[in-house]
């Protein structure tokens, strides 16, 4: 599963950070909100699994449930052999299905895809 939003608990004081956004890479709070905290060590954050269900005073406002993950799957999609000019080589492209579009594709598959084009930076090279 793909975190797209996360929840985080401040190890310091219990305060969650509820909502905090997602991009590529695991995204943690820069600081924490309670005054008296002011923890600025993002690696003392731990990520909020589950809904949030305890009723602790210190879970800041209340509202932003827990972290929301959804399924992806990663396709390797080429050109057809049939359309390319002899002695060509096929170009292929990744491309990134979410949600209800996983699995719905199989190899050897003929495919029309509508999306938009983002370039992702290299994982390893972060």
């Amino acid at each position: 599963p793909e975190l797209l939003v996360g929840s985080f608990r401040c190890l310091k004081c219990g305060l969650v950070a509820p909502d905090v956004p997602q991009q590529y890479h695991l995204t943690r709070p820069a600081l924490c909100r309670n005054p008296r905290c002011q923890n600025r060590a993002s690696s003392e954050f731990q990520l909020e699994i589950s809904g949030g269900g305890d009723n602790d005073d210190l879970t800041g406002s209340g509202k932003g449930g827990g972290s929301e993950f959804v399924d992806w799957q990663r396709l390797r999609v080429q050109e057809n052999a049939d359309e390319i000019p002899p002695g060509s080589m096929p170009r292929t492209i990744d491309v990134v299905v979410r949600n209800e579009m996983v699995e719905r594709a199989k190899a050897g598959d003929r495919v029309v895809l509508t999306g938009s084009l983002v370039v992702v930076p290299d994982g390893s090279a972060l």
